[in-house]
């Protein structure tokens, strides 16, 4: 039936009910106008039955006395009830809806008013009461809700608006309506708090009461299409009530989606309701100008929405692209107040940067925000200026260079113990979530923590063996991201490469953990407890190049993957869980060792039990700083098996990562960058020598020091003396070890009976003249006769550095090689020889560091400033040429394939640039590449590397 249109009038009497009231009237069946005495007197027994109690501690209440006299649907009122229960009841004063009469010689009830004065009391302002004792409004809403209950009547859809306060129960509405029985037990489910769930039952009784639907079943998604449309249209949404609407309607496709209808359209997220465009992210910006005012900054706030969106084009993300917009609005806050009237031109920016003008913008940014983040502050504004074409080279020198606070990344590698005991929690002592769930709706005989909703621990479980992004584990499909076998086990996991964005193939991981075997059961109880999830866009990305998912890693509230706020709060509760039974397995033991790798940001101390950690919601976790984030699982995965022994190839197929290089990067950063701050601390202890006669200082520190300790009758000798100078040999095994291959002799060993005249001096390290173990040639990262430590630093550093710019020119001949379909197998040999030497050059670095903080007496004796190169972010040909400006340096050897790239791009650079000396320079070595430093450090110190790096290209 179609929807009756807007009438004039009040009420309006139909033949039949709609199935949604649109109108702005009461909508009445036309039999129940001549029923009404009748309805009233049924709906008062029914008021008596169910709204007053049987008894009451105030022996004065008339209400419950009366109830004690009556006998249910006598209907024998008269002689029993005082003057103010019937006033309650309807037989006089203000509410006089029925009276008893005499008619043919029998007494009958008959109605003394009609639908449309009912509504006119019900529209009242409340005050009228009827036996002083309830509201006249709330007794006829009462016996509206009791009409509608039987199919007799339809509130107008707007009526939510009106002034009446339903703080009394809806039990006759509830009990006979499936919707709205159904709806409030699924609100009891999702929300624990019973204050919200009453107000939510409340609003949606309001809205509800305006449909003819009272079977689950009946309700189509027209239905609930039609309603939404009307609140948008009628600016409902705009308020907070029209708002609530919008979140029920959508709470309510989400109940009937969960219940197994297919015909049921997505639930949107609540967010999606705003009839605002979200897209625009500098929507807001509009709000903070008054065109009126200030009619010169118009054409600026458009250059704004269009630098906003030239900024989601560049696909950065939203958060940051707000960022953005909030650190412009600084900007447009200043013109306002410091330049009202001026026109945004060149003159102007170059006012506002000019360093001697006492409100330019830097110092209005830092009354707006803490010195610490006015460079980024800075930083948006240049970025939207440059934009506008208004960076001039004044204003590019005079942009403030506030000192940024240094950060140590979190994306660091977890120590394999740590990594058990996270499992150990995960597999046997989950910690709890505030997530509301049902353990009752599907099998659970496989998970023994029953008061545990199992999608977040085994979302970190996953997480813990397989060394994934962050959003790839939370994007898994259900239905196509793991293949079983026969018998139901999970055979192969399959992962879409996300982020790279031009791969056409799936990661498929072979499923080889015994730990893992519990996702097979954890599959089918996902199925049985969401039967008919909707498909939805891969990591809600129209431009993804897989196909629909159907979300694995959801909560009953939202059936889209769970967000990556969300994600870390339940792994920093893993973390707190580990962090409390790691300390106090030290106090037990007496130990004063302690784990801290959570910390409160207001300083306060974590809960000291389980029960207290779970008793924390997920805004608490947010609060907290911790020393590992999400990324730091993929870090610790990739760090693990390397260290473990797993081949480059399977390690990169673990991690999707198409390249050595690219895997090569995570795992540096991890063993590099994490102890850079370390190692530009430790140099001041660091036994080192720099410059061009380094060669000759390390042959006298052999035919000096080490000589003079040399007693072949005291091998103790020298063995403090190598313990002195932190001279080490790293434990290796023989290259058959996987054939029962033994460990081989130290070097430190042998030097104890060999004299240091015999040694040979090289920049990395000793070799006491030992013939090379086999497949170890010219492998000295891995020999174990290489006696090397603090001393030799630089050439460790250096040696790394040249084997890691060899690994990355390899990994790209390999890589390009791949994309032209065609594999060299030799090349693959070598770079997994190259890896090798790299892992050992790498523990031989970290071995040095750790020595240098377990021994605070080393002799200081020369400083170095020389660090291990920045592998994740320098590009490769300044890598060759920083590596080749230190061979030279030191005297020691080159990567001779990357001097000739130098070389070339070197004499095209002095070309194009003038330099008429370029023909002498390349004659000569040394020359060219002090020349090519030269050049760098001129462009890094006036900020024109960038220009300088594309001519390296």
């Amino acid at each position: 039936m179609e929807p009756i249109k807007e009438q004039t009038t009040k009420h309006v009497y139909v033949d039949q009910l709609p199935s949604i009231n649109f109108s702005s009237n009461f909508l009445i069946v036309k039999s129940a106008y001549e029923t009404l005495a009748k309805d009233w007197l049924s709906f008062i027994n029914y008021f008596i039955q169910n709204d007053i109690p049987v008894s009451s501690t105030n022996t004065k209440n008339s209400l419950v006395n009366f109830k004690q006299k009556y006998t249910l649907n006598s209907n024998e009122f008269l002689g029993i009830a005082t003057d103010r229960i019937l006033e309650v009841f309807g037989f006089k004063g203000v509410l006089n809806v029925i009276a008893q009469r005499n008619i043919n010689g029998g007494l009958k009830f008959v109605a003394q008013t009609s639908y449309p004065e009912l509504i006119e009391i019900l529209q009242g302002d409340g005050s009228l009461k009827v036996g002083n004792l309830i509201n006249a409004n709330t007794m006829v809403d009462r016996f509206f809700l009791y009409q509608y209950a039987n199919n007799k009547l339809l509130y107008p859809i707007a009526y939510g608006r009106q002034i009446i306060s339903r703080n009394y129960t809806f039990k006759h509405i509830i009990a006979s309506q499936k919707v709205m029985s159904s709806f409030a037990e699924y609100l009891n489910v999702k929300h624990s708090n019973q204050s919200s769930i009453g107000n939510y039952i409340s609003t949606f009784v309001h809205l509800w009461t305006a449909t003819n639907i009272f079977d689950v079943k009946a309700i189509k998604e027209e239905h609930i299409k039609n309603l939404e449309d009307y609140i948008v249209q009628h600016g409902l949404n705009t308020t907070k009530k029209g708002d609530t609407y919008l979140y029920l309607l959508n709470e309510l496709r989400r109940m009937l989606v969960q219940s197994g209808r297919a015909d049921i359209e997505v639930p949107k997220n609540r967010q999606e309701n705003d009839a605002i465009d979200k897209n625009d992210p500098s929507r807001f910006l509009a709000k903070s100008i008054d065109i009126q005012i200030y009619p010169h900054l118009e054409v600026l706030l458009l250059k704004v929405q269009e630098f906003m969106f030239s900024l989601q084009v560049e696909g950065l993300g939203s958060r940051t692209i707000k960022t953005a917009a909030y650190n412009i609005k600084i900007l447009l806050n200043y013109l306002m107040e410091k330049h009202p009237h001026s026109q945004v031109n060149i003159e102007l920016i170059e006012s506002i940067f000019n360093p001697a003008i006492k409100d330019n913008l830097l110092s209005y940014i830092k009354t707006k925000r803490s010195n610490s983040s006015a460079g980024s502050v800075i930083g948006y504004i240049a970025r939207f200026l440059n934009y506008m074409e208004l960076v001039t080279p004044y204003v590019l020198k005079h942009i403030p260079r506030v000192k940024q606070i240094k950060r140590v990344s979190a994306r660091k590698a977890m120590p394999k113990h740590m990594l058990k005991h996270l499992v150990d929690i995960l597999t046997n002592r989950p910690p709890k979530s505030k997530t509301t769930w049902d353990p009752n709706k599907a099998n659970l005989d496989w998970w023994k923590h029953k008061d545990v909703y199992p999608v977040f621990p085994i979302m970190i479980l996953i997480h813990m063996f397989i060394p994934l992004r962050g959003s790839q584990i939370r994007n898994l499909c259900r239905n196509k991201s793991f293949e079983l076998d026969m018998y139901g086990k999970i055979q192969t996991i399959i992962v879409n490469t996300d982020k790279n964005t031009g791969r056409t193939y799936l990661q498929e991981i072979p499923n080889v953990w015994e730990e893992l075997e519990i996702v097979s059961n954890f599959l089918k109880w996902h199925k049985e407890y969401f039967p008919n999830l909707p498909a939805i866009v891969y990591n809600d990305d129209e431009n993804s190049r897989w196909e629909n998912i159907t979300p694995l890693m959801i909560t009953p509230k939202n059936y889209k993957p769970i967000s990556q706020h969300t994600h870390m709060n339940y792994f920093k509760r893993v973390l707190a869980q580990y962090q409390l039974e790691a300390n106090l397995s030290f106090k037990k033991q007496g130990s004063d060792n302690r784990v801290q790798i959570l910390s409160s940001k207001k300083q306060k101390a974590l809960p000291n039990s389980i029960d207290a950690l779970n008793e924390k919601t997920d805004g608490y976790f947010s609060s907290l700083k911790s020393e590992y984030d999400i990324h730091s699982l993929r870090v610790t995965g990739a760090t693990r098996y390397l260290e473990a022994g797993l081949g480059i190839s399977l390690v990169m197929k673990l991690t999707g990562h198409t390249s050595p290089d690219m895997l090569l990067n995570v795992y540096n950063k991890l063993q590099l960058e994490e102890k850079r701050e370390l190692l530009s601390t430790a140099v001041k202890k660091i036994f080192l020598i720099d410059g061009e006669d380094t060669p000759e200082k390390l042959q006298n520190f052999l035919l000096d020091e080490m000589s003079s300790s040399y007693d072949a009758n005291r091998p103790e000798k020298i063995e403090k003396a190598q313990h002195a100078n932190g001279l080490f040999s790293m434990q290796r095994k023989s290259s058959s070890e996987s054939l029962g291959g033994t460990q081989i002799s130290s070097g430190t060993d042998v030097a104890k009976t060999s004299h240091p005249s015999t040694w040979s001096p090289m920049i990395f390290g000793i070799c006491p003249g030992t013939k090379c173990p086999d497949g170890r040639e010219n492998r000295c990262s891995l020999c174990p006769y290489l006696i090397t430590g603090r001393v030799f630093l630089d050439g460790v550093i250096h040696q790394a550095n040249l084997k890691l710019i060899n690994f990355y020119r390899l990994s790209k001949e390999i890589y390009e090689e791949q994309n032209k379909n065609y594999e060299n197998s030799g090349k693959s040999e070598r770079i997994d020889l190259l890896f090798e030497e790299v892992m050992g050059w790498i523990e031989i670095i970290n071995k040095i560091e750790d020595n240098l903080y377990t021994d605070t007496n080393l002799p200081i004796r020369y400083v170095t400033h020389n660090k291990v190169i920045r592998t994740s972010f320098e590009p490769v040909d300044i890598a060759y040429l920083k590596t080749a400006y230190h061979a030279t340096c030191m005297g020691i050897e080159k990567d001779h394939h990357g001097l000739a790239v130098l070389m070339i791009k070197a004499f095209h650079i002095a070309r194009k640039n003038g330099f008429e000396e370029i023909e002498e320079i390349l004659s000569d070595e040394k020359k060219t590449i002090d020349w090519m430093m030269s050049v760098y450090l001129e462009k890094r110190e006036t900020n024109m590397l960038p220009s300088f790096l594309k001519q390296l290209q």
